[in-house]
């Protein structure tokens, strides 16, 4: 399910449900993992997030990631790699600690490690959307996000994509 969260330029700010994560790579020396951004997968408010329609150029230039999409607090890490890749967005996340300047991060990181934490979501902003036709009973796929632009990732504790690995 998308959320709006505010309004950016006269559109709609919108965060997916949290996702669940597979955690590909932990490296624990350099505080970084891989996640899955985001895939096709139908969330569990019958939507879709179309990976070939992601538009990541404005989020390289700031690849924030957020605790919880809390855009007033201080980042828990960065994306280092941020791409679209075999059909899914997909990012190596490099957390904060106590020597960058916020021990959430680092907590935020332990979670993860210790699987605690198994989940993440995007915050976009829809460019391009279809609706499931109004006379169809029960749609498998009520919206379909076509593009959209990527404003942050955020680490999170509730999961809805239950495709994003």
């Amino acid at each position: 399910m998308s959320i709006k969260l505010g309004m950016k330029n006269g559109k709609e700010f919108m965060a997916s449900w949290p996702s669940y994560q597979e955690l590909k790579t932990i490296d624990e020396d350099k505080r970084t993992i891989e996640f899955v951004f985001s895939d096709e997968t139908i969330d569990r408010d019958k939507e879709v997030i179309k990976v070939d329609g992601w538009d990541i150029k404005n989020y390289k230039k700031n690849p924030v990631v957020l605790w919880a999409h809390n855009h007033t607090g201080l980042p828990v890490g960065r994306s280092e790699k941020t791409q679209v890749e075999e059909k899914a967005l997909k990012g190596r996340v490099l957390f904060t600690s106590e020597d960058t300047g916020n021990s959430l991060g680092e907590a935020v990181f332990n979670l993860y490690k210790n699987k605690f934490l198994n989940c993440g979501s995007v915050g976009f902003i829809g460019l391009e959307d279809h609706w499931a036709e109004e006379r169809e009973k029960d749609p498998k796929v009520r919206r379909t996000f076509l593009r959209q632009e990527l404003l942050e990732y955020s680490c999170c504790p509730v999961p809805a994509n239950p495709g994003a690995h």
